[in-house]
């Protein structure tokens, strides 16, 4: 390269004939170059809760055994719509991993069966298959829940302590029954300690 002339295949500045280039030309080409070099913008879509849905983990360490296991997913995966139709509106016909049947009620999606299916095979890596049946089939999770809890009440009723309270003060009722955890604080002795209160009473 001398003055910026360069021939035989090299850039001159000069006008672009037999294969040499110009200093326009040469602009040009830098422009074209810069264009390419610079890194093309990235867009990352935004999910449209404010926080993404936590990963349970890799599709294989998945391992849903019961129904229960199956709602549970939903409401990790924060479906929340699936999970309190699966919860409150479907009634568990039978259930083996891979397969689900199930009788929905009216209010329930009526593309839930397909939803359900989809979902669990693409967080499982697994086909699943759920499938709509005319059987009457078990109560609904929330049916279950309500009559734990109505039997739980009924015994706390007839308690006799709770029977007594009831008639000290007429129009009371019972409501709710709730588990409470009480705690046994174990007193430590000191086995010296002994020793000492009765030197001090010989005193």
């Amino acid at each position: 390269v001398t003055d910026g002339v360069v021939t035989d295949g090299v850039v001159t500045d000069g006008v672009v004939t037999d294969g040499v280039v110009t200093e326009g030309a040469m602009a040009a080409t830098a422009t074209a170059v810069t264009a390419r070099a610079e890194p093309e913008p990235q867009y990352f879509a935004e999910t449209d809760r404010g926080d993404p849905a936590p990963d349970p983990g890799p599709a294989s360490a998945i391992v849903l055994a019961t129904y229960d296991d199956v709602v549970a997913l939903f409401a990790a995966r924060r479906e929340d719509i699936l999970h309190a139709a699966l919860s409150g509106q479907v009634h568990l016909v039978r259930f083996e991993p891979g397969h689900i049947a199930i009788r929905a009620k009216e209010a329930a999606p009526p593309d839930l069966a397909t939803r359900v299916s989809r979902l669990l095979s693409d967080w499982t890596g697994t086909q699943w298959l759920v499938s709509l049946s005319a059987e009457a089939g078990a109560q609904t999770l929330r049916e279950q829940r309500e009559a734990h809890e109505a039997n739980r009440l009924g015994l706390a009723i007839s308690h006799p302590m709770v029977q007594a309270a009831l008639s000290a003060f007429p129009g009371a009722t019972v409501e709710a029954v709730h588990d409470r955890e009480v705690e046994f604080l174990d007193s430590v002795v000191d086995p010296d300690s002994g020793d000492d209160d009765e030197e001090e009473s010989r005193q």
